[in-house]
């Protein structure tokens, strides 16, 4: 349906391929079931009163990893300083928050 290998989606869900495939047999315990109905709930599945469908705008494989690319990205900026920002100007001479 989505195109998905079973290795991600077992990878996605934190199982091994031989779990995934219980899962498909419907041999696996509730929270592992679980697992994997979020797992590609994350890839675009909604789950529907008598079966499935892919989500209109779910996100690609592609567009997960750019968007993660972004975020890391910001993370490894350098942040701006506010010189005017000091010990000082933050605390009282109590040492208490202004």
């Amino acid at each position: 349906m989505l195109g998905l290998e079973q290795r991600a989606v077992a990878r996605d869900a934190g199982i091994s391929v031989a779990t995934l495939r219980r899962v498909e047999a419907g041999v696996a315990p509730d929270d592992t079931t679980r697992r994997v109905a979020d797992a590609l709930h994350r890839a675009g599945v909604r789950f529907i009163s008598h079966g499935v469908q892919l989500r209109k705008h779910a996100a690609t494989a592609g567009d997960r990893a750019h968007r993660l690319d972004e975020i890391l990205a910001q993370a490894d900026a350098v942040p701006v300083i506010d010189p005017s920002v000091t010990e000082a100007s933050l605390y009282g001479d109590d040492g208490l928050p202004r």
